[in-house]
């Protein structure tokens, strides 16, 4: 079985879906974990903000050619514009709907909003 989360509406509303990755892990949360705002403080510890300013992300390791903080772009929803060229989301986009075709996956918008309709008809 699959999860998919998208990453814009985990930023929406992180508490409801952190509780749905715990219910489809097998470990939801109780009522009373609930009440005492533990849903909550594991989306506080889990957030971009506090993962990307954590000492081990700011730093490199030695065995390596690259730093942690590499891993973390801004955080925000469509700065994958600042990475991708309009040919590069518009393969991704066509890829994307190739592959999950057969998924109950489905897509609020293309990726690249520019990209052909024959992606995304």
């Amino acid at each position: 079985m699959i999860l998919f989360l998208k990453y814009e509406d985990l930023k929406r509303d992180p508490s409801v879906h952190g509780k749905r990755l715990a219910e489809f892990l097998g470990q939801p949360f109780t009522q009373d974990e609930e009440s005492d705002g533990v849903v909550l403080g594991i989306m506080k510890l889990c957030s971009f903000e506090n993962l990307s300013n954590l000492e081990i992300n700011k730093s490199s390791s030695p065995q390596f050619s690259f730093k942690n903080s590499d891993f973390f772009t801004k955080g925000k929803t469509g700065d994958w514009e600042n990475y991708f060229t309009a040919k590069m989301a518009a393969a991704l986009d066509h890829e994307l709907k190739e592959e999950l075709h057969d998924s109950r996956f489905t897509f609020t918008m293309p990726l690249y909003i520019g990209a052909c309709n024959c992606c995304w008809s």
